[in-house]
């Protein structure tokens, strides 16, 4: 085909198609490359390593050559660096084709660096791996991809449709098939689809249905294009238009679709025999009893079905006695604090662990039981264990998790039998826990704070990575049962003090527990053990003598080899574990900081750790008033916890931990205190303002008796607004002196720091350098008390109940605050809902929605707090208000009443309403809380809400439809995008595509769909609505100019995060292909969400981002993907490449800019200014130069070309990209190649190839430049 270019609108990609000739020719071989890997780490014997390399691939030519067989495996294990190795050539090849490609391969994979020790490559015809380790039953790893042609197929619809059908029955029958392979061909109007499915043989039936699952997950994508590839480590599946194998090598699969074929034969001799009438009355019996048992096909259900991006599935629990052999002590894999974990082999083969909880005689009740599920079933990261299912019989409550043959680390550590951990397997198994962690506390939506990492509850899967188990379990803690003698969730030794002593928890008790696993395996020595030396040393004691004595090393597991490491890199290593185990909790990185630091080559340089509080040399124990090793520990004349001292290391020095504030009148306990890191451009003037805000705060508080005031000062460049407010129930003396005791500690902050909060149990403080009153944080804090409840039970679910009851009526009742007193059986709960009195009433109940979510964590704690700067919640045991200032709560609670009483008159009605779940069933799992998956919205109310999908109510329209602003019945403002399917419309399942995706994903730079509706033709998707809208308008278009350099910084920062998790930490790999500045939106804090994931396979055939077949936009898409079709993550790091230099400029990528040279274009431009080192020309000029550092502006610019390199191999991963964005240094060492679009004479080079057709649909495309939208 020819490139068809229009001038008038030329531009600046000039496509050099020599640069991207296949690496291989389809002919009989069918050796196009698809995928090359090659490990980084390499053999510690290159001499033997080659001799095991070579002979395994001769072992498997002599297989593939002389014994003609297309599937091959063989090891050779000589010395210390075995070698195991897989050939599998795809059936419908000869025997010579399938030898030639043999040849292709192993010459290929040879290109990997001299004693790489693992490597795989993939041709259209076969593939070939070899590794370090055995990997022949493995089915799915982390690099499963898919690759799709670049030509939309002719009737997309109906190709669409048929095509679909065809996947999902090679998924179904392959893995019932000998040999595991089958080939169809299909007829559809107009053409054919030829397509395979092929898993290794080695592989089990349901690992091979495995892998297949998730390889049309991959493959459904290219829809509706002509062409799809689809490959992991177990399993290929491909189709295409054009055939690439005979007609005569399909297979008849039909047998293979059938249920219960195989007895149809004996119930029809039965039936001849015994009495056709007879027989006929018992097998509809027995169907109907079948029917009967087998759970309902619940309409829509899936949206949330049975693949990779499936929720929690329910067993039956005499299907799990069965595969547990009755629970028997033969398959206990291990015991714990929350129950027995027993091995399960399911009716399908499948393996999995079976955890059966302990709940005491009472049990718990549904709800409690169910906040694991709600929090596993919708998190998904590579490094967490996933959980498979649930059930619920009586009193038994049963969760069902993927099954780990290598078990738990702490086996490998300091079990027997098992081979020693290589650095190389620790080092991965520090950085996946880390990274598990960072996701928990910070990526999704919810933070969640594990309160029990050890390495018992560290999981190692076939590859040795970790996945980190029983999340989300603490709550469900027993009274009678404990991991030792203590009563907090979690483990002696491993928990960190100020946990263990004032029960305040936080995501850096987490970051302490996590300090002491590193220890543990860095040095293969318990943290409660003592050493068998002279000196009788416990870990974090020796930990830190040895660091101060500079002697790092001798720390190391003396198993480990030390020609295997790097000496600096473990110094580093100990260095941070040492940051994480340090006194002060503030002064603990996040989880985020150390992946960061784990990653960079560089030194920790001036960063250092200060001595852990429990360590002393004489090894004595200080308590309270006790000297005893045994004892009540006690604070303030509460009890707090019974620590029984076992030896450990935990010396409780009561003067590290003094409480910032008295529990008093009022009430100054400190719950958190966070500085901005950004100075004001003049101190003197903000000083002015800031004081001014104050001095305005105190007298609204202390002249007026008000608990509720903000100010602002607004002269010169740095304006403050402040903000505070007090607890209702404080008397206005005590009121005063929380505020003066605020105003204090914000003033801790570094002079001219442009930003401090400060949050007390009493009062709340604030201050900024732009407007906040109205915004409330994306996702809150809480701390948990650390005894449980006596009577836990009913504790919690009274607990719960007010909770909701309190987020409920407090929105509904003028200034925002209630508080109420609920009797039980033994004592009473106090709770009390916030909020701010500048938020409208539909922010109030987000703000408090989420921090319901998070505090009922806490329960059955007897204490628990959630904070944000908009709202605040908390419940206790013990009375912290006077029984005379409740607020009787109950009409606001009634739906569709008038806000207030007699006594608030004229307020406007407001109608509350709430999703009602049609049954009480697992479907409330994944209910419409913040942990929910999405709602079923009618099409009425969503039609009522937009006003018809009016014009006034349109946002916007896009490649996939319009998108409408809609108000809900609640008063909820939401986002309505009506997709634009055609006139034939679309399947169900394509529909569905994006709901799959994006109900089980949650990121907070990720853009949240609360929703999905289908009538008729007509396909909805509701979405969280952005008041600011997207990035396009702030850089473009009406708000041009106004971002300052830190808020691009946030937005550059974020997209990537977004990506780095969309590519690499979902469990499966997902590419948005159509990053640009208009998909992507910003919250209220001007943070960025990423839109539109998971859309492209929706893009109709009559319809397109611009005048290309493709999914994407001209000006952003990479050339490997618009030229040849060649779809991975590396496209979407090319278009947020582009999208960078978009905001750091103010300039589109497709507008042409004047100078003296004549016309550039942006990214032609970009390369110019920094092949002269004048990065900062390309600077948009309405930021003001004293708003940032020249430094951050170059490494930003270059992080960019880096993005936008021609080769998608050099370019960097997105998690990459965020490691170099949070780095001060590491960009210096790289250096950019020219994007091979930029040219400086603008003229269009052409491929000299005499003809751009041939067989592979995919090296071609036609293009039509227009001028970009």
């Amino acid at each position: 085909m020819v490139v068809q270019v229009h001038l008038s609108t030329l531009l600046p990609l000039t496509v050099f198609i020599l640069l991207w000739s296949l690496e291989g020719a389809i002919g009989d071989p069918q050796i196009l490359l698809l995928n090359k890997g090659c490990s980084q780490y390499n053999a510690t014997d290159l001499s033997t390593f080659n001799q095991n390399l070579n002979a395994t691939l001769d072992d498997l030519r002599v297989q593939v050559t002389n014994q003609s067989k297309h599937f091959a495996t063989a090891q050779e294990a000589r010395g210390q660096d075995p070698v195991y190795a897989m050939f599998q050539c795809r059936n419908y090849l000869s025997t010579t084709d399938c030898a030639a490609c043999f040849a292709a391969a192993a010459a290929q994979i040879r290109n990997c660096s001299a004693g790489a020790n693992g490597a795989r490559v993939i041709y259209d015809g076969c593939f070939l791996r070899y590794e370090s380790a055995g990997f022949l039953d493995q089915t799915t790893l982390p690099g499963n991809s898919m690759i799709c042609g670049n030509q939309t197929a002719v009737g997309a619809t109906d190709f669409n449709t048929t095509a679909q059908q065809v996947l999902k029955d090679l998924q179904i029958a392959t893995p019932k098939i000998t040999g595991f392979f089958a080939a169809t061909k299909t007829q559809v109007a107009g053409a054919a689809i030829y397509a395979i499915a092929q898993c290794a043989e080695t592989v089990s039936e349901s690992g091979c249905l495995d892998c297949l699952s998730v390889g049309y997950n991959n493959i459904h994508v290219c829809l509706p294009n002509t062409e799809g590839r689809a490959f992991d480590a177990g399993c290929f599946m491909r189709y295409s238009e054009t055939a690439f194998f005979s007609d005569n090598q399909t297979i008849d699969i039909t047998p293979f679709l059938q249920q219960g074929s195989s007895s149809k034969k004996g119930a029809i001799i039965g039936g001849v025999v015994g009495g056709v009438a007879l027989i006929v009355i018992l097998l509809a019996l027995v169907a109907l009893l079948r029917w009967y048992k087998k759970p309902k096909k619940v309409r829509r259900g899936n949206i949330l079905g049975a693949t990779d991006l499936k929720g929690p599935v329910s067993f039956r629990y005499k299907d799990l006695k069965a595969a547990t052999k009755n629970f028997s002590d033969e398959n206990k894999l291990g015991e714990g604090g929350f129950g027995d974990v027993y091995k399960g082999t399911l009716k399908n083969g499948k393996i999995v662990a079976v955890k059966k909880l302990i709940l005491g005689p009472s049990g718990k009740v549904d709800d409690q039981f169910e906040s694991e599920v709600k929090l596993i079933s919708n998190v998904h990261h590579r490094n967490l264990v996933r959980l498979l299912g649930c059930c619920s019989k009586g009193q038994e409550r049963i969760l069902v998790y993927e099954y780990m043959a290598n078990k738990s680390l702490d086996r490998f550590l300091f079990g027997e039998g098992n081979d020693p951990l290589s650095w190389k397997q620790r080092y991965d198994i520090i950085l996946g826990t880390a990274k598990g962690l960072a996701y928990l506390h910070e990526d999704f939506h919810v933070c969640i704070i594990h309160r029990d990492i050890k390495t018992s509850n560290i999981l190692l899967d076939d590859e040795m990575q970790p996945r980190i188990a029983d999340f989300g379990l603490a709550r469900l803690l027993p009274e009678d049962q404990s991991h030792l003698s203590t009563r907090f969730a979690g483990t002696l030794g491993y928990t960190a003090p100020e946990y263990a002593i004032h029960g305040q928890l936080s995501e850096k008790a987490d970051a302490y527990s996590f300090g002491v696993v590193l220890l543990e395996i860095v040095s293969g020595q318990k943290n409660s053990e003592l050493r068998a030396d002279a000196n009788g040393e416990f870990l974090l004691q020796r930990a830190w003598k040895l660091y101060e004595e500079n002697m790092h090393l001798e720390l190391v597991d003396k198993k480990l080899d030390p020609a295997e490491y790097e000496a600096e890199e473990v110094k580093k290593v100990i260095e941070i574990a040492l940051l994480c185990i340090q006194a002060s909790a503030g002064a603990r990185p996040t989880m985020s900081e150390v992946v960061a630091s784990l990653k960079s080559k560089n030194s920790l340089g001036q960063t250092r750790p200060s001595m852990p509080v429990f360590v002393e040399s004489n090894l004595r124990t200080r308590a309270a008033d006790t000297s005893t090793s045994t004892g009540r520990i006690s604070l303030c004349g509460k009890k707090m916890a019974e620590v029984k001292v076992v030896g450990l290391t935990l010396l409780w020095l009561w003067s590290w931990w003094s409480l910032e504030g008295v529990e008093g009148d009022p009430q100054t306990f400190l719950l958190k205190w966070d500085c901005s890191g950004f100075m004001v451009t003049n101190l003197s003037n903000f000083n002015k303002n800031l004081n001014a805000t104050f001095a305005d705060l105190r007298a609204h508080l202390t002249n007026q008796t008000n608990y509720f005031a903000t100010a602002q000062a607004t002269t010169g460049t740095d304006p403050v607004y402040a903000m505070f407010q007090c607890r209702n129930y404080l008397s206005h003396t005590d009121c005063a002196t929380c505020f003066a005791a605020a105003v204090t500690k914000i003033r801790n902050c570094s002079a001219g720091s442009n930003g401090a909060r400060v949050i007390y149990d009493g009062c709340f403080l604030r201050y900024e350098s732009s407007d906040f009153f109205d915004q409330i944080f994306s996702r809150s804090s809480m701390l948990c008390g650390n005894q449980s409840a006596d009577g836990s039970t009913d504790f919690s679910a009274v607990g719960e109940q007010l909770l909701i009851d309190l987020r409920t009526a407090t929105p509904k009742i003028r200034g925002y605050f209630a508080a109420t007193k609920t009797k039980m059986a033994i004592g009473s709960i106090y709770a009390f809902a916030q909020c701010a009195e500048t938020l409208s009433q539909d922010t109030c109940l987000d703000c408090l929605s989420d921090e319901q979510t998070s505090v009922q964590g806490c329960l059955p704690s007897t204490d628990g707090r959630a904070f944000d700067p908009g709202c605040f919640m908390r419940y206790s045991e013990t009375p912290f208000f006077a029984d005379n200032q409740t607020v009787d709560i109950t009409p606001f609670l009634k739906q569709g009443n008038v806000l207030g009483a007699s006594e608030l008159k004229g307020a406007t009605k407001f109608k509350y309403s709430e999703l009602k779940a049609a049954t009480r069933n697992f479907s409330d799992i994944l209910g419409a809380t913040e942990l929910r998956g999405p709602v079923n919205y009618k099409y009425n109310d969503l039609k009522a809400a937009t006003k018809n999908f009016s014009v006034e109510n349109k946002l916007g329209e896009g490649g996939f439809g319009a998108v409408y602003k809609g108000t809900l019945k609640n008063g909820k403002v939401v986002a309505v995008k009506k997709l634009v399917l055609g006139k034939s419309s679309k399947m169900e399942d394509d529909f569905e595509g994006e709901v799959k995706l994006i109900s089980n994903v949650h990121h907070r730079n990720l853009v949240r769909l609360l929703g999905c509706c289908s009538k008729g033709q007509e396909r909805i998707l509701v979405y969280e609505y952005m008041a600011n809208s997207s990035l396009d308008k702030f850089l473009f278009g009406n708000r041009k100019g106004s971002l300052n350099w830190k808020q691009r910084y946030d937005i550059i920062l974020g997209t990537a995060r977004g990506l780095a998790y969309l590519h690499e930490e979902f469990h499966v790999s997902i590419i948005h292909r159509d990053i640009k500045t208009s998909n992507i939106l910003l919250d209220d804090d001007l943070q960025p969400k990423i839109a539109d994931f998971g859309l492209a396979r929706l893009l109709p055939e009559d319809r397109s981002h611009l005048s290309t077949r493709f999914a994407g936009t001209l000006g952003y898409t990479a050339p490997e993907y618009a030229i040849h079709g060649q779809l991975s993550e590396k496209a979407d790091t090319y278009s947020y490449g582009i999208v960078v230099l978009e905001i750091v400029s103010g300039q589109k990528s497709t507008e042409a800019k004047g100078d003296d040279d004549g016309h550039e274009y942006l990214l032609q431009r970009t390369w110019k200014l920094y092949e002269r080192g004048m990065h900062l020309e390309l600077l948009d000029k309405a930021i003001d130069p004293n708003d940032y550092d020249a430094d951050d502006v170059k490494k930003i610019i270059e992080i960019a070309l880096l993005c936008t390199q021609a080769s998608a191999a050099t370019r960097p991963t997105m998690s990459e990209v965020v490691v170099l964005l949070k780095s001060k240094s590491l960009v210096e060492n790289l250096r950019p190649t020219m994007p091979v679009f930029v040219e400086t004479n603008m003229k269009i080079r052409e491929s000299k190839s005499s003809s751009t057709s041939g067989s592979s649909s995919n090296a071609t495309a036609s293009i039509s430049v227009l001028s970009a939208r």
